[in-house]
């Protein structure tokens, strides 16, 4: 019995602003909910607030091409 384990990727958060206070950082955060999917705010070193994005991945549409053998592969030529 295999089980096959999904490769599980850690969020890559993009930093889109950085703030010299935290309700200038929150207002911009309330901004960008509408368009993102989640949206934080983190402190940084020396009192800097930074506005950071994520939305999902998009996933690939795999197309069903066959990579196989043509079904005529296997018989032989005769002369």
């Amino acid at each position: 019995m295999s089980e096959e384990v999904e490769k599980q990727e850690t969020k890559q958060w993009k930093t889109v602003a950085s703030f010299p206070s935290f309700e200038e950082a929150d207002l911009e955060r309330k901004k960008l909910l509408d368009t993102n999917q989640q949206v934080k705010v983190r402190r940084h070193a020396d009192e800097i607030f930074r506005v950071k994005v994520w939305n999902p991945p998009v996933k690939k549409q795999v197309s069903k091409k066959s990579k196989g053998k043509k079904k005529n592969a296997n018989k032989k030529v005769r002369n």
